[in-house]
C-alpha cells in the first residue's frame, strides 16, 4: 500500500491564523511537470484532507498501475467551536487541515494511462469526488 498524504504542516510559526484572501492569484503551479492528465481549479478554494485522501484511495485501490502527484500543503488550519458554547471566548480547536487551491493551479496530476477508456474512468472518478469546479488537462497521446 502507499504511504497517505502528509495530513500535518511541518512548523506552524502562529498558534491562531488569519483567514487568507482566496480571492488573489496565485501563478504558481500553472503548467503540469509530471502526469499527462491534470487537473486545474477554475475558482480558489480550500480543500480539505479528507477530500483529497478519499480521492487517493479509490484511484490507488481501483487503478494500481496509475501514478497520482498532488501538487497540495495542508497548510491552513479548520477551527470550530462546540455546538452548545455561548459568542465569544476565541477561535475554538483545529479539527482539519485544509490546503489553499488558488484559481489557475494544477493542484493533482495523474500519469502512467494506457488507454483512453482507462482515461475516462479516471477523469471520472476524481470529478465525482472533489468539490472543487475543475478543466481537465491533457497532455498525453489521447486528446480529446
Amino acid at each position: 500500500m502507499k504511504k497517505p498524504l502528509k495530513r500535518l504542516p511541518n512548523k506552524v510559526n502562529y498558534k491562531y491564523f488569519f483567514t487568507k484572501n482566496l480571492k488573489k492569484k496565485n501563478l504558481k503551479n500553472t503548467e503540469m511537470f509530471k502526469g499527462c492528465v491534470g487537473f486545474r481549479c477554475l475558482k480558489s478554494a480550500k480543500v480539505r484532507y479528507s477530500e483529497i485522501e478519499s480521492i487517493r484511495r479509490t484511484l490507488y485501490f481501483n487503478f494500481k498501475s496509475i501514478k497520482i502527484w498532488f501538487n497540495l500543503e495542508f497548510n491552513v488550519a479548520v477551527r470550530s467551536k462546540s455546538s452548545e458554547s455561548r459568542m465569544g471566548k476565541g477561535k475554538g480547536k483545529i479539527v482539519g487541515w485544509a490546503a489553499h487551491v488558488a484559481k489557475g493551479s494544477v493542484f493533482m496530476e495523474l500519469g502512467n494511462i494506457n488507454s483512453k477508456d482507462l482515461e475516462l474512468k479516471l477523469v471520472k472518478a476524481v470529478l465525482k469526488k472533489i468539490s472543487l469546479d475543475c478543466l481537465v488537462i491533457y497532455k498525453s497521446l489521447f486528446p480529446y
